[in-house]
């Protein structure tokens, strides 16, 4: 199968019996460059699965069934992906009811299942057992895999951005728990969303019955589930984190952001001593030329904190601080040492220090009170300066370092 064999269908070369899911070679978005072997609800046009999404291939690339599974060929035979060594020959590929592409032997046993290989998607019938994970796309577009997990733990339900942890099923006011048994796995049905432990529920959704649900990472980190009722569009059900500034990149790198009240779309804007940044990713820079945000341990040794004031941070809803009692300077002097470290929070009235390592994202506006008294600061890189010295090494060492030259006048 490819997109051109099929390009009447757009690609779809398979129906489930009732024609509820197609396979199809598929391009997200109308876009021309990206082709995917992707598994769709026929009415809504949703995506559940796709089989290459780290290796597009052109719309003459190919997909062959073979009794060693599925692979995925680009326009030159190469192979771009396929299904793993399987424990007999296959005998045919089965599209069913439920959305799960299936390779079946000739006694019509499961050799390989989509369900069993999630990316950003489950459907009713389907379970996430616990230890796996889903991963949100890169965007509606480019089904690659973004920076955002939502992992099954053995207690809970974790949504995670380069391993700082920023939303918890548990603690969602809207979700009700039955028991403290172990976690299995977590699946939706027609009545709603839920986690299941040896014992039965463990924590559960109530949700209008729906014939089509589907519980989706989304791209930009939040975790909803949709239903369809028969008109063309999904209707969404939940969202966790509900607060989209609670999301770790809701206003960029740097940006500071507001919840709206009115609308579910939060305010950006940038905390003191930044402005909004030139670059085509949003988010906030420093507003003296002179400093630059930093890259964990990519940056020269020469920087300084910038006060962003009372703000909060993400991260900081599930980590515990690094130090306790401890004053402002003993905080800062712990990131300094640290390259990884891009920042810090201190809360004062409890001598509290938290760092942000590795990934700096958004920061969220304080709502105030004691319990949110924590300032913030985020390290500066001293950009390096262009002036000439007596033998030219400095200009040299500074085009090798990758520091943006700065020319003063």
């Amino acid at each position: 199968a490819s997109y051109l064999e099929f390009i009447d269908n757009f690609g779809t070369f398979l129906f489930s019996h009732n024609r509820t899911f197609k396979a199809a070679i598929f391009n997200p978005g109308g876009q021309q460059t990206s082709f995917y072997l992707c598994v769709i609800h026929a009415a809504s046009n949703t995506i559940i699965w796709s089989g290459n999404r780290d290796a597009p291939i052109s719309d003459s690339g190919k997909m062959l069934l073979s009794f060693k599974g599925i692979t995925i060929l680009d326009e030159h035979g190469n192979t771009k992906w396929s299904t793993p060594s399987l424990k007999s020959q296959v005998n045919r590929l089965q599209l069913t009811e439920m959305g799960n592409l299936v390779l079946l032997d000739k006694s019509n046993g499961s050799l390989w299942e989509s369900f069993q290989n999630p990316t950003d998607t489950i459907v009713i019938g389907q379970r996430l057992p616990v230890g796996a994970s889903l991963s949100s796309a890169a965007s509606n577009s480019d089904l690659s895999k973004g920076n955002y997990k939502l992992t099954i733990t053995s207690s809970d339900a974790v949504l995670q951005w380069y391993g700082q942890t920023y939303w918890k099923l548990s603690t969602d006011t809207r979700v009700y728990k039955n028991s403290n048994d172990m976690l299995e796995y977590m699946a939706i049905n027609n009545t709603g969303f839920y986690l299941f432990g040896d014992g039965g529920t463990v924590f559960q959704l109530g949700l209008p019955l729906a014939n089509f649900r589907i519980a989706k990472l989304g791209t930009s980190g939040q975790f909803i589930v949709n239903s369809f009722s028969g008109t063309n569009n999904l209707k969404q059900e939940f969202v966790g984190p509900e607060d989209g500034c609670q999301t770790p990149l809701a206003c960029g790198r740097a940006g500071l952001c507001t919840e709206n009240t009115v609308s579910s779309s939060p305010v950006c804007s940038c905390p003191p001593n930044f402005h909004v940044g030139s670059g085509t990713f949003g988010g906030c820079e420093p507003s003296n030329g002179s400093y630059s945000l930093p890259l964990a341990c990519k940056n020269s040794s020469a920087f300084s904190f910038l006060n962003i004031g009372y703000v909060e941070y993400f991260g900081n809803f599930y980590s515990d601080p690094v130090l306790y009692k401890v004053n402002l300077s003993a905080c800062q002097s712990l990131c300094s040492s640290n390259c990884s470290c891009l920042g810090i929070f201190y809360k004062s009235t409890s001598g509290s220090c938290y760092m942000i390592e590795n990934e700096l994202g958004s920061i969220q506006s304080s709502n105030g009170g004691d319990e949110r008294d924590i300032l913030g600061f985020i390290k500066a890189i001293t950009v390096a300066s262009t002036t000439s010295s007596n033998d030219g090494n400095d200009d040299k060492e500074n085009s090798q370092n990758g520091e943006f030259p700065v020319a003063v006048a």
